[in-house]
């Protein structure tokens, strides 16, 4: 999916009071506010070397461990991923602002079947879990929260927090639904603000 095509006829709703970010079929260039590929840095610990990488894994462990106590089960990470001393460095593929919320979209081009029927709610959530992306999304939400507070004070971000979105866009086809009737390939996570600052404790406080 490339920005300004359209997204099919999918309206995308953000939860269980029904909110729909687009009443109507909508580019993405007629977004209002539109960030695309927003990049950061997470500090995991204020430690150097070998002590930041243990206490950097220790951290992200405690994260996993949270997320699971909340139903957002992630996959053991790999030793690899501490070579970089304690900070993480990601990129969000898109941010944009509906009716006064903030938003992100992350894409995955992950294959999941060729009818609408692989794009439910029972198949993307274990592509979640087994390829992390659960952890992914939060410390993209993470940052963007930490972004919104700096930017709008407490009261101000908590009021501008829309939620995130994971979007198999193999699966985003006009049409297409899954077995809830609902459009396929859409995930859709609240993640309230007071959540994601119970979560950002277990991140260094300065990145």
């Amino acid at each position: 999916v490339k920005i300004g095509e359209k997204l099919g006829e999918a309206k995308f709703v953000t939860g269980d009071s029904g909110e729909q970010v687009n009443s109507k079929t909508k580019a993405l260039q007629e977004i209002e506010t539109l960030k695309k590929d927003k990049d950061f840095y997470a500090a995991m610990t204020d430690k150097n070397g070998e002590a930041a990488a243990k206490n950097a894994k220790d951290a992200l462990a405690a994260l996993q461990a949270a997320l699971a106590s909340h139903g957002l089960r992630t996959p053991p990470l790999a030793h690899a991923s501490w070579r970089h001393r304690g900070h993480l460095r990601g990129f969000i593929d898109m941010v944009f602002e509906h009716a006064g919320r903030y938003y992100l979209i992350d894409w995955k081009s992950n294959h999941l079947g060729d009818t609408p029927a692989h794009y439910g709610q029972a198949a993307m959530d274990a592509a979640m879990v087994q390829h992390g992306y659960h952890l992914q999304h939060t410390l993209y939400a993470i940052a963007l929260r930490r972004h919104l507070q700096r930017s709008l004070g407490e009261d101000g971000a908590n009021a501008a927090w829309g939620g995130a979105f994971v979007l198999f866009v193999r699966g985003v086809r006009p049409g297409w639904q899954n077995d809830q009737r609902a459009p396929s390939g859409v995930v859709f996570t609240r993640l309230e603000p007071a959540l994601l600052d119970t979560l950002a404790k277990h991140l260094h406080p300065n990145p």
